[in-house]
C-alpha cells in the first residue's frame, strides 16, 4: 500500500480515489451534525423536553463529531466521560458523585473475588439498604433528587448484567459497565428501554456495517422521536377529552383512542433515547415497531416497548417454559410460563414504579390490565397452536382476501387494546362508564366517523403492515445496500428530506402561522408550538401509568427542581381551607403569611388578599369589592404587585388630586383560585350588605370551566342550603341528591353548562339592583392562545350584556408582545407576572378610573 503522503503521486490514482472518499466521509459526517442540531432546535424551540434534556443534547451532539473522530480504543471511555458530563449538568456535582458512587458499589460487588451466590447475597444486601433509606424508615443523607435515576439504571439492568456475567457470554472491563450503567441519556429519563448487556456490545460499531450508517440511523431516530413527541402533543392538545364533557358515540371513540395514543410520548422518548445511543456506535434494533398496527395480541405484545418483552423472554420466560417442560410437556409449559411472566410484569412495573415514586403502587386498574393482557396473549398462544402457521421459505402470497383479513384482525385488535389501555388509565370508573354508555347513543353521523377511521386504519394496515422492525420509519437509513452509489443516494435524499422537514418545523415554530381560510388549523399547529395545557387543564394533564411517571416533577423536590419542571406542591395554597358545610365551600385563613408559588401571600382580618380595611366603612369613602379566580387573587406574585391593589393606588392618587367630595377609593379582593360563577356569587352575596359595598366587579375568564364542579360538590355534600333556587331545582330535575356519586352528578350538570351561568348572571343582576349597588364585568386576558376559549367567553359576554350587564373588555393587554411567555410566572404556568399585572392595571386603570370617577360623582 502506498506511503499516506504519496497518495497523489501514486500512478494508479489510488491516493486520490482515498483522499476523494475521506473528504466524503467527512463531509457526510458534517451534514448529519448538522442535521442533528435542527432536532436540537426543534426540541429546544417546541419545548418537548425539559431544560436539562435540552442541555444533554446539546452534549451529546457536541461530542458526536469528536468521538468518531477518536480511535476505536478510545471511544469507549469517551462515551464514559461524556456521559459523567451529562450527569452533572443535569444533577449537580454533589448529586452526581452520591449517584455514580451508590452505582460504583453495585458494581463492584458484582466483580469481588468470591462466589457468585455471595456476590448476589451482597447486592440484596445492599439493595436492601437502599429501600429503607428510599422508603425514609431510616434517616439518610443520601439526596431524594438520585432515587428515580439510580433505580431506572440498575433496578433492570443489573439483573441483566448478572445473568449475562454468570452465563460469562461476553467481554467485561470497566468501560464496558460503566457505559451499560450510566450511559448518556439515562439521567434525563426515568423510563428507558431494558437494554440487554450482551447485545449492547455486539452490536457496538459491528464490523459488517458503515460507522456512517449507524449515525445515519441515530439522526432517523431522533427525528421520529421529535415526530412522535409532535403527535403526542397534538393528541394531547386536540383529541384528548374531558370524559365528563363525553355525549356522544363519536367523542367517546375519540376518548378511548386518545388515552391510547398517550403512548407516543413513551415510544418517542424510546426512539430519541436509541438515536443518541447510535450517535456513539450502539446500532441497536428499535424499541418499538408499528405498535397500533398490531394484527393479534401476541403481535402486539412483540411490538410494543421490545427491549422490555426480550428481556422478560431471556431472564424469566424461558427459563421458566424450560423447568416446566419437564413436568407438564411443552403446550402446558408454554401457557403457564406466558401467565407467569405476565404476574413477574405487574410485579415489575409496581417496582419500577416504587423508585421513581418512593410507593409501591397497586390498583384494580394494574391487575385488569396485565390480567387482561396475559389472558388475551395465552388465548393468541392457543389459538395458534391449534391452528399454526405455514412455514415457507418463499414470501407468503398477498391477496385481497389475506388483505382484508389483516385489515380486520388489525382493526379488532386495536379496539381490544384501547379498551383494555382505558382500563389500565382511567383514575375513575365513574367516568368511563359515562364515556362507554355514550355508545348507547350512537347516531348515523357518529356511525360514519367511526367507520371512516377504521378504514383508515384498515388501509394503514394493508400498506404497512407487513413491514419488518427496522424498516417502519419515514425516514430510512441505507442499512442492506451493496451498492456504494445508491447507498450514497439513498444516504444524501435522506438526510436532506430530514432537514427539509425539520426547517419546516422551525419555521412553523417561530413564524406563527394564520392560514385565513382555515383557522382552525392555524390554531391546532400555533398551539403545538407551545407545551400548553389542553382544554381540560389541570384535569388530564397526565394520565395513566406511564404518563404519570414521565412527569418527574412528581418525584422529588430536588429533582423537580434540578429538572426545571411544575414543582409537586405548586398549586397547592396553603392559605386556601375547604369546607363544604359552609358556603361558599372555600375561604382563606384570616390575618395569615405564606408562600405561594414562589411569592409572598399575605390574609387579613377580612380573610382577603389585600390591605387591612375595617368592616365599618369610612365616611367619605367609596368603597368596591372585585372577585375573580386565580389571576385576579394575584397567584405567582407579590401583594403589591397584584394588577387590582396598583389600580386602587392610581384612582386614589386621582382623587387626592381632586375635588370629587371623596377622600378615599377602597377596591376590596375577594378573589381566590379556581373560583366559578357559583362561589363567586356567593362571595358577592355575603359581603355586599356586611362591608357596605358600592360596587361590584365580577371578572370573567370562562365562567363554563368550573360552574358544574361547585354545584355538584355542593348538591351532593352537606353546603346547598345557599344554593340558588333554580339550581337546587335543577338538581331535583336531573334526580342528583346526596346519595348521588359526585362525579355523576358533575357528569349531569356539565350538559347544562349554559342554564347555571345564565342563572347566576340573572342573579348578580337582580341582587346588585336590589341594593343599588353598581356592577361591572371584567373580562381578562390569558397569556397564551385564546381560540378554544374565545367562542366560550364570546358567548358569555354577550349573555351578561343581554341582561343589560356593563362589560369592560381589556382581552387586549397583552396584545403589544411578541412572546406572551414573557409574562408567565414560570414555564408551565401562564398565570401573569408582575409584568403581566403591570400590563392589567394599565387597561384596567384605562377603562374603570373613568367610570369610577364618574360613579363618585353621582354618589
Amino acid at each position: 500500500m502506498a506511503d499516506p503522503g504519496n497518495y497523489f503521486l501514486t500512478e494508479e490514482g489510488q491516493g486520490v480515489e482515498i483522499e476523494s472518499k475521506t473528504l466524503k466521509a467527512f463531509v457526510q459526517l458534517a451534514f448529519l451534525t448538522l442535521a442533528c442540531g435542527l432536532v436540537f432546535l426543534i426540541v429546544r424551540g417546541y419545548g418537548l423536553e425539559n431544560s436539562a434534556f435540552v442541555t444533554s443534547l446539546l452534549i451529546a451532539i457536541i461530542g458526536f463529531p469528536i468521538n468518531h473522530a477518536l480511535p476505536h480504543r478510545l471511544r469507549l471511555p469517551f462515551f464514559v466521560g461524556i456521559s459523567m458530563v451529562a450527569i452533572i449538568a443535569t444533577l449537580g456535582s454533589t448529586n452526581a458523585v452520591w449517584l455514580v458512587g451508590i452505582g460504583s458499589i453495585f458494581i463492584l460487588l458484582a466483580h469481588l473475588p468470591i462466589a457468585y451466590k455471595h456476590r448476589v447475597a451482597c447486592q440484596l444486601a445492599l439493595l436492601g439498604m437502599l429501600i429503607v433509606w428510599r422508603s425514609e424508615l431510616l434517616p439518610s443523607s443520601i439526596p431524594q433528587a438520585i432515587w428515580p435515576i439510580l433505580g431506572s439504571m440498575f433496578i433492570f439492568r443489573m439483573i441483566i448484567y448478572m445473568y449475562d456475567l454468570r452465563k460469562q457470554s461476553t467481554a467485561f472491563n470497566v468501560w464496558r459497565s460503566y457505559s451499560y450503567f450510566f450511559m448518556m441519556p439515562n439521567v434525563n429519563f426515568t423510563l428507558l428501554p431494558v437494554i440487554d448487556y450482551k447485545n449492547l456490545f455486539a452490536v457496538y460499531y459491528p464490523k459488517n456495517t458503515p460507522e456512517l450508517e449507524i449515525y445515519h440511523k441515530g439522526l432517523a431516530l431522533l427525528f421520529r422521536g421529535v415526530i412522535h413527541l409532535l403527535l403526542y402533543r397534538l393528541v394531547y392538545q386536540n383529541v384528548l377529552l374531558d370524559p365528563v364533557t363525553v355525549t356522544t358515540a363519536s367523542e367517546a371513540a375519540q376518548y378511548l383512542i386518545g388515552i391510547f395514543l398517550l403512548y407516543l410520548r413513551i415510544s418517542g422518548y424510546f426512539h430519541m433515547i436509541s438515536g443518541i445511543l447510535h450517535l456513539y456506535g450502539f446500532n441497536l434494533p428499535e424499541t418499538h415497531h408499528l405498535y397500533f398496527l398490531a394484527s393479534s395480541f401476541t403481535d402486539f405484545w412483540r411490538r410494543i416497548n421490545i427491549f422490555w418483552k426480550d428481556f422478560m423472554q431471556k431472564i424469566f420466560f424461558y427459563p421458566i417454559q424450560f423447568f416446566l417442560g419437564k413436568k407438564f410437556g411443552p403446550k402446558s409449559s408454554l401457557v403457564l410460563a406466558t401467565a407467569v411472566t405476565f404476574v413477574i410484569t405487574w410485579f415489575l412495573h409496581a417496582y419500577q414504579w416504587y423508585w421513581i415514586r418512593g410507593e409501591f403502587k397497586v390498583s384494580v386498574q394494574d391487575i385488569l390490565f396485565w390480567g387482561s393482557l396475559g389472558v388475551v396473549v395465552i388465548l393468541n398462544i392457543l389459538v395458534e397452536i391449534r391452528f399454526p402457521r405455514r412455514r415457507s421459505l418463499k414470501a407468503p402470497k398477498r391477496t385481497w382476501k389475506s388483505e382484508l383479513l389483516l385489515a380486520l384482525k388489525t382493526i379488532l385488535t386495536f379496539c381490544s387494546i384501547v379498551l383494555i389501555w382505558n382500563v389500565w388509565s382511567t383514575p375513575n370508573f365513574t367516568e368511563l362508564g359515562n364515556v362507554l354508555a355514550a355508545f348507547g347513543t350512537a347516531s348515523l353521523l357518529d356511525l360514519a366517523k367511526i367507520a371512516l377511521f377504521f378504514v383508515g386504519l384498515g388501509a394503514l394496515a394493508i400498506i404497512y403492515g407487513h413491514r419488518k422492525r427496522g424498516d417502519s420509519g419515514l425516514i430510512h437509513s441505507n442499512s442492506g445496500t451493496n451498492n456504494p452509489a445508491g447507498s450514497s443516494q439513498k444516504f444524501w435524499s435522506s438526510v436532506g428530506l430530514t432537514s427539509l422537514l425539520a426547517s419546516l418545523l422551525l419555521y412553523i415554530n417561530y413564524v406563527p402561522l394564520n392560514i385565513h381560510s382555515a383557522p382552525l388549523a392555524s390554531s391546532i399547529l400555533n398551539r403545538m408550538t407551545s407545551a400548553s395545557l389542553n382544554a381540560t387543564d389541570q384535569r388530564l394533564l397526565q394520565r395513566g401509568y406511564y404518563e404519570e411517571l414521565t412527569d418527574v416533577g412528581r418525584f422529588s423536590a430536588e429533582l423537580q427542581q434540578l429538572y426545571g419542571v411544575r414543582p409537586r406542591d405548586w398549586g397547592i395554597n396553603p392559605l386556601k381551607i375547604e369546607d363544604l358545610n359552609k358556603f361558599p365551600g372555600v375561604s382563606l385563613s384570616l390575618s395569615s403569611n405564606a408562600d405561594f408559588k414562589n411569592a409572598l401571600v399575605t390574609t387579613n382580618a377580612l380573610g382577603i388578599r389585600d390591605i387591612e380595611y375595617a368592616v365599618e366603612k369610612p365616611q367619605n369613602t367609596f368603597r368596591a369589592g372585585i372577585v375573580g379566580a386565580s389571576h385576579t387573587f394575584g397567584s405567582g406574585v407579590n401583594n403589591n404587585e397584584v394588577y387590582e391593589q396598583i389600580v386602587e393606588g392610581e384612582i386614589n392618587e386621582l382623587i387626592a388630586s381632586s375635588n370629587t367630595g371623596i377622600e378615599s377609593f377602597e377596591l376590596l379582593n375577594f378573589s381566590m383560585g379556581g373560583l366559578g360563577a357559583v362561589y363567586k356569587t356567593g362571595l358577592i352575596e355575603n359581603n355586599t350588605e356586611r362591608l357596605d359595598l358600592d360596587a361590584i366587579i365580577y371578572v370573567l375568564i370562562d365562567d363554563y370551566r368550573r360552574v358544574h364542579i361547585e354545584a355538584a360538590a355542593h348538591l351532593t355534600g352537606p353546603g346547598n342550603n345557599q344554593l340558588l333556587p333554580e339550581v337546587t331545582q335543577l338538581g331535583e330535575q336531573l334526580s342528583i341528591s346526596k346519595e348521588t356519586n359526585i362525579d355523576v352528578a358533575e357528569i349531569k350538570l356539565r350538559r347544562h353548562l349554559r342554564d347555571l351561568v345564565r342563572m347566576h348572571y340573572e342573579h348578580i343582576n337582580e341582587f346588585a339592583a336590589k341594593n343599588d349597588v353598581k356592577l361591572w364585568f371584567l373580562a381578562l386576558p390569558l397569556a397564551k392562545d385564546q381560540s378554544r376559549r374565545t367562542p366560550m367567553i364570546n358567548e358569555q359576554i354577550e349573555m351578561a350584556k343581554s341582561l343589560g350587564i356593563e362589560v369592560l373588555d381589556i382581552r387586549d393587554a397583552y396584545d403589544s408582545l411578541d412572546d406572551k411567555k414573557s409574562v408567565w410566572i414560570a414555564p408551565w404556568d401562564e398565570h401573569p407576572n408582575a409584568e403581566g399585572h403591570g400590563l392589567l392595571a394599565g387597561r384596567f386603570s384605562d377603562v374603570i378610573t373613568p367610570i369610577i370617577l364618574e360613579s363618585i360623582n353621582q354618589k
